[in-house]
């Protein structure tokens, strides 16, 4: 022996009797098919009850995705009423699921696609246009956007106020 130091053999657990288990060192590596089919079925449950789970998790997400996407649009398109100081709308296409920006009759931006069913109902002569006086002022009214993640609602108060409810 090298330097003085003995090497002692490792413990393999009890060896008295003939087929006890003796630990990690009985010459058998690795895991049994046993065990392996049953980890392999524990994962499975596991995704058969996690994907449905995730799946319906994305639909929602793309709802309140595309609430605040419209919400964000509407405020934008007030406030460019007030500081262009001209009457801007914002003329929503239920079948074709879209809305397009119009700034003092020129159209600015759109058809912007809105993936979930929209249903707008404004007041005024055409329920699916929301209308912006130079003010920032707008007919009141609501977009409802579903989906089979649920329903949001986009509200649009007189006041300048735009709200999302579920």
């Amino acid at each position: 022996m090298a330097g003085g130091t003995q090497v002692r053999p490792t413990y393999c657990g009890p060896r008295s009797r003939p087929g006890a288990f003796r630990g990690f060192c009985s010459g058998q590596d690795g895991f049994s098919l046993m065990e392996m089919v049953v980890v392999l079925g524990i994962i499975v449950v596991l995704l058969a009850v996690s994907v449905p789970v995730l799946a319906r998790q994305n639909q929602v997400q793309r709802l309140e995705a595309a609430a605040r996407q419209l919400a964000c649009d509407l405020r934008e398109v007030q406030q460019l009423a007030r500081t262009r100081r001209v009457t801007c709308q914002v003329v929503f296409d239920s079948p074709a699921g879209t809305y397009t920006v119009f700034a003092g009759g020129t159209r600015v931006r759109g058809p912007v696609e809105v993936p979930v069913a929209m249903q707008p109902a404004f007041a005024g002569t055409d329920p699916a246009v929301v209308t912006f006086d130079p003010m920032g002022r707008a007919n009141e009214g609501v977009v409802t956007l579903t989906s089979p993640g649920g329903t949001r609602q986009v509200h649009v108060g007189r006041a300048a106020t735009v709200y999302i409810t579920r």
